[in-house]
């Protein structure tokens, strides 16, 4: 699963609130709702966001293994493995 928690820290550490996304960094009320409910967006608001909050983008998102089972692994060649 990707996750924005780091998006949220980090603009906590920097001291930045929604409103000042929306108003000072002209970020769309809608991205803001997409990242804060964890749903997708594009790597072009990734990108964005990295530019403006001046931050890489293990500081946006982060990944974690689903707990839900997998039902097949890709090898280092690209093909499918059932387990």
């Amino acid at each position: 699963m990707i996750s924005t928690e780091p998006f949220w820290r980090l603009m906590e550490r920097k001291g930045i609130s929604t409103y000042a996304m929306q108003y000072q960094f002209n970020l769309n009320p809608c991205e803001i709702s997409r990242l804060r409910s964890n749903h997708n967006f594009t790597l072009k608001t990734l990108n964005r966001l990295c530019m403006l909050f001046d931050c890489d983008i293990n500081d946006i998102i982060i990944y974690t293994p689903d707990k839900q089972t997998i039902t097949g692994k890709c090898t280092k060649e690209g093909k499918n493995e059932d387990k």
